[in-house]
């Protein structure tokens, strides 16, 4: 079998794939009235909102029909909602029991040309949890804070500072707000800890690793030495020497 043609289709194909991830349909809008161009569908697949472009715009739209550059809005039909959700990925601190997805519901949500969030109008002054729960919106739902592409609110019952969300292209980018004693509790044993002692014991592995060579405790397994580097470490022996040698005896 020649392998020159097969080469050649495996190139072309690898060739033609990333510029298909990275196709983006322009959709211009000449006309004086926005012009709706995506329906947007619940899960009974009824339509609920549109995505417009606004005259004199131009959108650019991904394979998935998600904006990705231009100005433009999503707008919910009459009588139904649009929903903004913030993943499980953008976690709001100090939520108590209660978590993300969340969504935020509303009539309508406008971005500029660069994505940054602009106007959102008819928002429903609750924050709907994954259980399902509407945590009341304190602020004042008719003139929003919204600021660098972020959108602010105070959630009743969770403190007097403000809650944010960062939205670009009417999808949430990111979110956060004020943190309480358990976001740090989590930050330190949950992200932190697990690192520093990765951390620690890359480097005990790679003493024991160095003595191991050196050949300075023949009698000693690869996992004491392992163990010896660790406690050292761990109980900020500073002389290195001096312990070795102790050990020894």
């Amino acid at each position: 079998m020649n392998a020159k043609p097969l080469l050649i289709s495996l190139l072309a194909l690898a060739a033609i794939l990333p510029c298909r991830a990275e196709h983006f349909e322009s959709v211009p809008n000449p006309y004086s009235e926005p012009l709706p161009v995506v329906d947007i569908r619940d899960d009974q697949f009824n339509i609920v909102a549109h995505l417009y472009v606004p005259p004199g715009e131009t959108m650019q739209l991904d394979s998935h029909e998600k904006p990705v550059g231009g100005a433009g809005y999503y707008e919910a039909m009459p009588g139904a909602d649009y929903f903004l959700i913030i993943p499980s990925q953008s976690q709001l601190p100090r939520l108590g029991v209660e978590s993300c997805p969340c969504l935020l519901h509303m009539d309508k949500i406008a971005w500029n040309r660069t994505g940054a969030v602009t106007a959102i109008t008819g928002l429903r002054p609750y924050l709907q949890t994954s259980s399902g729960t509407k945590i009341a919106i304190a602020s004042d739902v008719n003139h929003l804070h919204i600021a660098d592409g972020r959108v602010y609110f105070k959630l009743q019952g969770h403190g007097s500072e403000e809650y944010w969300v960062q939205i670009r292209y009417g999808q949430v980018a990111d979110a956060g707000g004020p943190w309480g004693f358990w976001n740090y509790v989590h930050l330190v044993f949950i992200r932190v800890l697990p690192w520093l002692l990765i951390a620690l014991l890359a480097i005990s592995v790679v003493n024991a690793i160095r003595l191991l060579r050196e050949d300075r405790y023949p009698d000693k397994s690869f996992i004491e030495l392992v163990q010896f580097s660790l406690a050292r470490l761990l109980t900020f022996w500073r002389k290195k020497r001096d312990d070795e040698e102790e050990w020894e005896e």
